[in-house]
């Protein structure tokens, strides 16, 4: 049985704090300053600093009331929600220091009896999410308010109850986070490998489409078919965060083995970019037209065009053959094709592929680890809050 929970609402117990309107004309390159975080920057849990704009840092004296802090939590106020989920996150130690931009509340408690994170998990509940849901306002751009923010009522259990709380919640993170590190050296040690083969060389005169195909064929699946869209490709890290389903059209096919590459911008600059291994041997996926496939030719390793494509040279050479208008350019496939580059010899990709084939075994296998903790935690979630789950039952769920 949990204890005594008290009625609240967020107005009661919460600093609210809406972002300064910084102008871009005084915007500077990420060497110079600190930096913004706007509702582009605000995802589900988490801050997205890929494409991140920078204020000076001779110039943030004046704007000490919009410095970020570890555990601070922010909610995009235009836009805050979205097919993803509620663009609310907390300000981790990794984020700081950096500002708050206007449409972008900073949430901090300022009742003793309501901890901060206890608060973070609150504002990640799903009644939380209903209530921006039910209040929002707009139809072209919705937004929210900050007194709509605050009109949120919840039952507030004691501290130490909300100290367990957060705590078996966080071990759930701590398991995801422990894992995310593991696939990153692992990618990391594959990237150095790559370098050090020097696969990516130009010292000689063959071409990418000599040992990679670009958009290979495959045949249209029939019916419904795996579905990967844009907002699916990672940024960072080898694997699409989720393969959806829909009925197979036009776009990019692709199988298992395939490589992604995003060429539009931004998101050719941001380096979205995954290697394809959560589909069955057999099957087509497909995808968004904008993507440009590569399957290795030689037969040897699956994984090398994966590590080309995320190479800082040949995302050079990507974005300066780029087409298009400004505001709509793209990399077209034929570039890609004439790509140059010394063909990587038999030795050497096989060497490669004896390391990168269990490493990518091993990091799917941390990432679903990782998608099945979260799935638990986010299920515990509403009911801990409710106290219809104790803590002690809760802890049941975590993995030793």
């Amino acid at each position: 049985m949990t204890g005594a929970r008290t009625s609240t609402d967020l107005a009661s117990t919460v600093d609210l704090l809406t972002g300064f309107p910084f102008k871009s004309s005084s915007y500077c390159g990420p060497d110079e300053g600190v930096r913004l975080v706007r509702g582009d920057n605000v995802m589900q849990r988490g801050i997205r600093w890929d494409g991140a704009k920078h204020w000076p840092s001779s110039l943030t004296g004046e704007f000490g009331k919009y410095r970020l802090m570890s555990g601070d939590v922010v909610l995009a106020m235009d836009r805050p929600w979205i097919e993803a989920g509620l663009k609310v996150a907390e300000i981790r130690a990794g984020d700081a220091p950096s500002l708050l931009v206007q449409r972008v509340a900073r949430l901090r408690t300022r009742d003793p009896g309501l901890r901060q994170d206890y608060l973070k998990w609150l504002l990640y509940t799903p009644a939380f999410t209903q209530h921006v849901l039910s209040v929002q306002t707009g139809t072209a751009v919705p937004h929210i308010s900050g007194g709509q923010i605050l009109s949120f009522k919840f039952e507030l259990p004691d501290l130490d109850e909300q100290r367990r709380i957060a705590g078996v919640l966080g071990a759930f993170d701590d398991l995801i986070d422990t894992n995310r590190d593991l696939v990153e050296r692992m990618e990391c040690l594959l990237a150095s490998t790559f370098e050090v083969e020097g696969f990516d060389s130009n010292s000689g005169d063959g071409l990418l489409r000599d040992v990679i195909s670009v958009n290979p064929f495959y045949p249209k699946p029939s019916g419904v078919a795996p579905y990967i869209d844009m907002a699916a490709l990672p940024t960072q890290g080898a694997r699409v965060s989720s393969v959806g389903a829909r009925k197979a059209a036009g776009g990019a096919r692709f199988s298992v083995g395939d490589t992604l590459l995003a060429r539009i911008t931004p998101c050719l600059e941001n380096g979205k970019t995954a290697f394809v291994d959560s589909l069955d041997t057999d099957e087509v996926g497909v995808g968004s037209t904008e993507f440009i496939v590569l399957r290795d030719r030689t037969a040897l390793s699956q994984h090398w065009p994966y590590f080309l494509a995320r190479s800082e040279r040949f995302r050079s050479y990507a974005i300066r053959h780029m087409t298009g208008t400004s505001g709509r350019q793209r990399c077209p496939a034929e570039a890609v094709a004439r790509y140059p580059l010394a063909v990587p010899d038999r030795e050497s990709l096989e060497r490669f592929e004896r390391l990168a084939e269990p490493l990518f075994i091993a990091m799917r296998q941390l990432d679903d680890e990782s998608a099945e903790l979260a799935r638990t935690r986010d299920e515990l979630l509403p009911l801990l809050m409710s106290g219809r789950v104790t803590v002690d039952e809760a802890w049941e769920a975590v993995p030793a």
